[in-house]
């Protein structure tokens, strides 16, 4: 739908906008004018993305969008689960938490919108290809998860040392794989660097 006053469908410059849109083809929401066209129960908020400027829509904290765009209360969701493993059949419709490997948790209550949460593994050891974010033992009943955006970055010695404890972490090239050498004067102890193991998720909520 063009928010264009009085063009027609080939849009290539738009003259005005509808008050509360803005651009060159008035397809960016102006947060300044009637909320940017959101309506009452959300708000109309601007971040950066990548240095590029965006617009949208959000619901107020504790609530989620719902497949009627329209904001709705969120189940509770006080900490969640991150799992790995090295396959994953995505048509599994049963409990698949003894099948995959623990990798580590968020113990408190989410953050809101845009506030990252970071769990990094507490195994350096485990290989994995997919991660899975799942909702903790004492809270499964209540259902799956949403994230936002998830990140996933590779252990190195920048994370926790390694895991190395006191000893000096180093990364090498071992039968040409990335690993983590953990040294001290006496000994020394090889580490596979898995491909996935720090999590970064933003705005986790319970999916209705």
């Amino acid at each position: 739908m063009s928010r264009c006053i009085g063009a027609n469908y080939k849009i290539v410059k738009c003259v005005k906008c509808d008050i509360e849109w803005k651009g060159e083809t008035c397809q960016d929401r102006d947060c300044s004018k009637k909320n940017g066209a959101c309506g009452k129960d959300k708000k109309c908020i601007e971040s950066f993305v990548n240095n590029k400027k965006y617009t949208e829509c959000v619901c107020p904290t504790g609530t989620v969008r719902n497949n009627y765009d329209d904001c709705q209360a969120s189940s509770s969701i006080t900490n969640f689960v991150v799992r790995l493993n090295e396959t994953f059949d995505t048509s599994a419709d049963y409990d698949i938490r003894k099948k995959v490997k623990h990798c580590g948790r968020w113990g408190a209550t989410v953050y809101g919108p845009w506030k990252p949460m970071e769990v990094v593994c507490v195994n350096f050891t485990l290989i994995s290809r997919f991660v899975i974010i799942q909702q903790s033992d004492e809270n499964f009943h209540l259902g799956d998860v949403a994230s936002m955006e998830v990140e996933v970055y590779s252990a190195d010695c920048y994370i926790n040392n390694g895991n190395c404890g006191e000893m000096r972490c180093t990364e090498v090239l071992y039968d040409n794989v990335s690993v983590i050498k953990c040294e001290d004067f006496k000994k020394e102890i090889f580490i596979p660097a898995p491909e996935q193991l720090k999590i970064l998720l933003v705005n986790a909520a319970a999916e209705i």
